[in-house]
């Protein structure tokens, strides 16, 4: 009886050693590799994004795969920061242009320039050369997505009851037709169609100064500000003129900013985000809203509209994963190389290519809008200004302070903020 139990456990370890044995030479199936992808795209473009993450994930389907998650930009630029302090930061996020010095200066991104190179790309793949402003101080520290523009948007039918042929192309027209446009129908001084909207904001601020032929820094880096120089003192003055001299453009807190939506607006230069919006109230009839160029309408030094990008940049990472890199590098190409599908959500396609294809072709708008001239904020940590313009603005706009006061302070205040950001980041 013992002996034949000994037997009968033999045979059954035999038969499960068998089995195990076919187990392990069963190749194993392996894992996608995933990546992590952040941002905070989340207007109208956001179908787009989504759209070419899950494309992606079907094309790449068992060896890579995208997780993206969108939040606001304010959350995003503060999670991004301690995400990458405790090691835990997303493998691939967006950053605008502009923020590229002052983020790649704070020491939480990787340089690109080897995934640049991976993808096979050079400079020459770009309109413009739009991928030489990634660079700052001698490496690469993102790639372009995109280039995301304002332009004119003018509603059709305010135009042709006014008797105006077409869209204004130069400085003189675009006063002109935003006086004739301007239409105060009860008398009481508050006119219910507008002929243009210009609430204080620097992006269109910058536009107009560039078309004035000045900038907001000089000097041989960048930190002299020249927001009191002739050409600036124009543009702010083109501003307060417009809405308390010409009258033709409602002060600040008359009316809403989008006011154009509402048929209350004729000529508005806004950013090209708006532009899927209003494409579809043109499909559905609910209003008429064309697009034109906006890089002469303010000035006639020389034709500018300004010009952001969403940039592809790589949080740093406590170690390199190669995997995780050449997922990287093939979803960045395959974002780029459907470059024309992602301006059809409201963006300026940035690779040469996507003007050769077949999308592109049908994309009537967007063809106009690329006709611009596009400038760029200068590549320096204190671009936008320091929030010193914006209040420039504001106190021109809304508080009534008088220009000459405005300029000097705002110059002393930006002055100031750049000295005390380069003493921080020890540039």
């Amino acid at each position: 009886m013992y002996h034949s139990k000994r037997t009968w456990f033999r045979v059954i370890l035999s038969a499960c050693l068998g089995v195990v044995a076919a187990i392990a030479a069963v190749p194993a199936v392996a894992a996608p590799v995933t990546i992590t992808y952040w941002h905070g795209i989340g207007a109208s473009d956001r179908e787009g994004q989504e759209f070419l993450v899950n494309k992606f994930n079907e094309q790449y389907a068992g060896k890579y795969k995208v997780e993206m998650t969108i939040m606001d930009w304010g959350t995003f630029y503060t999670k991004l920061a301690t995400t990458v302090a405790a090691g835990t930061a997303p493998d691939l996020g967006i950053i605008h242009l502009e923020n590229i010095p002052s983020v790649s200066l704070s020491g939480i991104l990787r340089p690109v320039d080897d995934i640049f190179q991976k993808i096979g790309l050079t400079d020459d793949d770009f309109i413009g050369a739009m991928s030489r402003h990634s660079i700052y101080r001698g490496k690469r520290w993102g790639i372009p997505l995109d280039i995301h523009c304002l332009l004119l948007y003018y509603n059709q039918d305010h135009l042709e009851k006014a008797g105006i042929p077409g869209p204004p192309v130069r400085s003189n027209e675009f006063l002109d037709y935003a006086r004739k446009l301007t239409i105060d129908r009860d008398g009481d001084g508050t006119p219910e169609q507008w002929g243009t909207r210009l609430d204080p904001w620097m992006w269109r601020l910058y536009q107009m100064l560039r078309q004035f032929g000045g900038d907001f820094y000089g000097g041989p880096d960048l930190d002299q500000p020249l927001i009191a120089e002739p050409a600036a003192k124009k543009a702010f003055q083109y501003h307060v003129d417009l809405i308390y001299k010409w009258k033709v453009a409602a002060p600040p807190g008359v009316g809403q900013f989008d006011d154009m939506f509402r048929n209350q607006v004729s000529l508005w230069v806004d950013g090209i985000w708006w532009l899927r919006s209003f494409q579809d109230m043109r499909r559905q009839g609910t209003l008429d809203i064309r697009v034109a160029r906006s890089d002469r309408v303010f000035g006639d030094e020389r034709p500018a509209t300004y010009g952001g990008s969403h940039q592809f940049v790589i949080p740093k990472q406590p170690k390199d994963d190669p995997a995780k890199l050449q997922a990287i590098a093939t979803f960045i190409d395959f974002m780029s190389r459907n470059s024309a599908i992602w301006a059809s959500y409201g963006q300026v396609p940035v690779r040469k290519a996507a003007y050769q294809t077949e999308e592109w072709q049908q994309l009537k708008d967007h063809r106009i809008i690329a006709q611009q001239t596009f400038v760029f904020l200068p590549p320096v940590p204190w671009a936008t200004g320091l929030g010193v313009i914006d209040d420039m603005l504001w106190q021109l706009l809304r508080d009534r302070v008088p220009l000459e006061n405005t300029l000097q302070t705002g110059k002393e205040r930006l002055a100031v903020g750049i000295k005390q950001m380069r003493e921080e980041l020890g540039i």
